[in-house]
């Protein structure tokens, strides 16, 4: 019996969506040679990131502002955080009006082009608050820039380890894997029902 084609609805063009369209098609799209650096950074992410959309002509599938009607199942990737800038509250006169410099989040530092960022940046004592993806491109961007005459600050709260990339993909492959095998399916033979009940007590540590 032939297989039915389905109608699927993906909300959200972010990395996400873009992805989530892209295995719907079960293709692959490989990083360009020009790009070395195990993590590239956010202006070589951009630049894959419409490379990636084109190449595979996801494009002409976008529709803003849609209604979504008749679908046969619909994958969600609008974003945790999409265009909501996490800004913690501070309290009274304890926050960013009693710094004599100026706050920006790194949502609107992205939004700048390289022209821009570098005017904003040059000659200036930055600090950058953070240590997720965001806050270390930023740093290492200005840093670069700007050289050891005024160096960039990154601050943070907790230190975290750096590993080499290979360990990373080992360990996220391996977990994502034993995931599977931890909770209860419908329809599990007794051979698995008895490795999730073994499995189990992991799900307390994951």
């Amino acid at each position: 019996m032939a297989q039915m084609e389905k109608r699927i609805a993906i909300i959200g063009a972010g990395i996400s969506g873009l992805l989530a369209c892209k295995y719907t098609m079960e293709k692959d799209f490989a990083w360009p040679h020009s790009v070395r650096e195990t993590f590239p950074d956010h202006n070589q992410v951009t630049e894959y990131i419409k490379s990636y959309a084109m190449h595979f002509n996801i494009l002409g599938r976008i529709k803003f502002n849609s209604k979504v009607y008749q679908v046969d199942f619909m994958i969600l990737c609008i974003g945790k955080f999409s265009e909501l800038p996490n800004i913690p509250n501070f309290p009274i006169n304890k926050g960013p009006e009693v710094f004599d410099g100026e706050v920006i989040h790194s949502m609107d530092y992205a939004a700048m082009d390289s022209n821009r960022a570098a005017e904003f940046t040059k000659g200036k004592r930055v600090t950058v608050v953070g240590f997720q993806k965001s806050a270390v491109d930023v740093a290492a961007e200005v840093a670069k820039r700007n050289g050891p005459r005024h160096p960039c600050i990154l601050l943070f709260r907790k230190v975290h380890w750096t590993v080499p990339d290979y360990i990373i993909t080992l360990t996220f492959q391996n977990l994502n894997r034993l995931t599977e095998y931890i909770v209860h399916k419908p329809g599990e033979g007794f051979f698995l029902w008895l490795l999730t009940l073994m499995l189990s007590p992991l799900v307390s540590f994951s």
